[in-house]
């Protein structure tokens, strides 16, 4: 396949192109770099450096391209609630100009990189495809309307799409040292500095983690099955925050204590992915949340 990674330079996306290329694949990554790291781009992968609000260098990207993977994000809820209307334009407008691009190039199918987030507080313990969507950040907001673009290309333009509706993804290669950093980089940080792990409401909230290696071959899948349309990618199980930091400093062996600090605004109670909808598309994760940690931390000392 020849396909091109949009934020190929990013965290996710940086592992897909990796999995890509070792199968055999032609891949361009292309990133406006603001917040990827050229660093991340593997060699054998060919980068181009534009914005997914150029339409015309997504036109020039696209020529003779199997697949699409946007990836292209503002990834963060905390600086979607402080830059809106960057994160509208970034997450929204750019996915309406690569799927217009990605549809004139008559590309094969378009994957979308999605969040669980549309999902917001919601009231059902297990979140499935049909659960109602309640986006509570401008970040699940963007995501959910550009779910909506990705639909209405399928059904008016004949571009086939897939929309992932990630959850917790965790792996090597997440910035710890961000001020938006995720949770578990950030707890394995602390841990291993022997300084308190920063937990932001009680620790009872839940969350589904799913190791990178199951979303890139989830991902990869989407492209290569029949999928269209919405599929939840996580592991069909929650962890509440306060055990996974006691994980964390187990498998640290630090002398790490909890510090707990006010709730952030669009962070849900609970998450957990309904996952029966891409098992009988042929996926099935095969991490557990102790071995990702595990090989994360072995990986990050070494």
């Amino acid at each position: 396949m020849d396909v091109v990674v949009t934020g190929g330079a990013g965290f996710i996306a940086s592992h897909l192109v990796k999995k890509l290329l070792s199968r055999g694949n032609k891949v361009s990554v292309f990133d406006d770099l603001s917040t990827g790291n050229v660093r991340n781009v593997p060699a054998g992968a060919h980068l181009i450096v534009g914005s997914v609000l150029d339409k015309n260098a997504l036109s020039h990207a696209f020529q003779d391209t199997d697949y699409v993977f946007h990836l292209a994000a503002i990834a963060s809820v905390p600086l979607s609630v402080e830059e809106p209307e960057l994160t509208h334009r970034v997450n929204v407008e750019g996915t309406r100009l690569v799927l217009e691009a990605a549809s004139e190039a008559v590309v094969k199918k378009v994957i979308f990189a999605s969040s669980s987030s549309v999902y917001g507080d919601s009231a059902e313990p297990t979140q499935d495809e049909d659960t109602s969507t309640n986006p509570l950040s401008p970040y699940a907001r963007s995501k959910l309307e550009a779910e909506v673009l990705c639909s209405d290309y399928r059904l008016s333009r004949g571009l086939s799409t897939v929309c992932l509706r990630y959850f917790n993804v965790y792996g090597e290669g997440q910035n710890a040292d961000s001020g938006h950093a995720l949770v578990i980089p950030a707890f394995i940080k602390s841990a291993r500095a022997n300084v308190p792990l920063v937990i932001y409401g009680d620790g009872k909230q839940t969350r589904d983690f799913i190791y990178i290696e199951d979303v890139v071959d989830a991902t990869i899948h989407a492209a290569e099955s029949s999928m269209t349309g919405i599929y939840n990618i996580g592991s069909g199980e929650s962890t509440s925050i306060n055990v996974l930091a006691a994980k964390v400093i187990k498998l640290t062996m630090s002398n790490s204590r909890l510090l707990f600090k006010g709730t952030r605004e669009g962070d849900p109670e609970h998450t957990r992915a309904g996952t029966k909808k891409v098992e009988l598309a042929g996926f099935t994760p095969s991490w557990t949340l102790t071995a990702g940690l595990r090989r994360m931390i072995e990986n990050v000392s070494s």
